[in-house]
């Protein structure tokens, strides 16, 4: 049988959650600690925890849910992007930050390799966590 986690412990696994860094996770959840790498080697260690890891588990489905369905129904685009990119990063798929165009048109293999991934995650999530139906039908 599982232990209950601690507050700080519960904590971390939310705002890892939440964000995706184990390093702002711990310095979030109110771990003391000298430097980013120690809170990173904090994070790490929470990450190996059996009994953390099954709560992530349990909690992502419906974040990742959240997440679906803010990137469907949110009315700023700038919400609906986020909420996009965030799916994609949490597929394995973050785009690089800053790029160089040297005027040539290439076809990435990566990139669609990335929205095939995508289209099977967001796919998935559908069956899994169905977005619920407006109450008047929409």
């Amino acid at each position: 049988m599982a232990r209950e986690l601690t507050k700080k412990q519960k904590d971390f696994a939310d705002n890892y959650i939440e964000s995706g860094n184990r390093t702002n996770a711990v310095i979030k959840a109110g771990y003391k600690v000298k430097n980013n790498h120690s809170a990173r080697s904090i994070g790490s260690e929470n990450l190996t925890k059996l009994d953390i890891r099954a709560y992530i588990q349990e909690q992502a489905g419906g974040a990742m849910s959240r997440i679906v369905e803010m990137s469907i129904k949110a009315k700023n685009e700038a919400v609906k992007l986020n909420a996009n990119k965030d799916i994609v990063d949490r597929a394995g798929y973050k785009p690089p930050e800053k790029f160089e165009h040297t005027g040539r048109i290439t076809v990435d293999k990566s990139k669609d390799e990335a929205l095939n991934k995508l289209m099977e995650v967001l796919d998935d999530n559908q069956t899994k966590y169905p977005v619920p139906k407006e109450p008047d039908g929409k």
